[in-house]
């Protein structure tokens, strides 16, 4: 199914992706008070396809893929208010965007404890680490796939009164080598915000070739 040009307002979750689907959304501007688009992973093998080209999306939570699925982003803006991107499996591809996370707490969720989830198992959902871009997987039952992230040309930025308190970036892997993660990205992108930075949390995990 593909969204041209099309005004979405949702005030709770506007796209869910599943079971061999593929989403377009194209020259639109999507707006939802839960998740913006996102996969189920209910089970894992569900070759979904997730496309945003040219547009806006701004949630709580406005993108999540946890399947090993396909997500390509260009030209557009995410901007989150809970978390930016989770990639928790499969592969994307962001270029010529821009990831905003300004985490003004809508939920009511106590900031020290979604800290927490930098020193312990990541539960479903939203219940990870809290960045811009947070990256893999930490449990040693579920989801248990590799994650390949490459950005291109790509603002990654936290925004707002609690922009200190969080990494832009945050990767964490699976302990098998070939269900880690691959994180790539070119000169031309930029991470800002939050003197925290880039945490990679574990091993197995890949950054511009080389080993974290």
């Amino acid at each position: 199914i593909t969204f041209d040009k099309v005004e979405v307002s949702s005030n709770a979750s506007a796209f869910m992706v599943a079971n061999n689907a593929t989403l377009t959304v194209k020259d639109s501007n999507v707006a939802a008070a839960c998740w913006g688009i996102a996969t189920n992973a209910s089970s894992a093998d569900q070759n979904v396809t997730i496309n945003l080209v040219g547009s806006t999306l701004a949630s709580s939570e406005p993108l999540l893929i946890n399947v090993p699925g396909n997500l390509n982003v260009s030209n557009s803006k995410i901007t989150g208010a809970c978390h930016g991107v989770i990639a928790r499996g499969g592969t994307s591809v962001i270029e010529n965007s821009e990831i905003v996370l300004n985490y003004t707490n809508p939920f009511g969720d106590n900031i020290d404890d979604m800290l927490t989830y930098e020193s312990k198992n990541w539960g479903t959902g939203d219940r990870v680490v809290v960045a811009a871009l947070t990256m893999g997987n930490r449990t040693t039952n579920a989801y248990q796939y590799p994650t390949k992230v490459t950005l291109k040309n790509t603002k990654v930025t936290l925004e707002g009164g609690n922009a200190a308190k969080f990494p832009v970036v945050y990767a964490y892997a699976n302990s098998t080598a070939d269900k880690g993660v691959t994180f790539n990205y070119d000169s031309a992108c930029t991470f800002t915000g939050s003197e925290r930075g880039l945490i990679y949390g574990s091993s197995n995990i890949t950054v511009n070739g080389e080993a974290k």
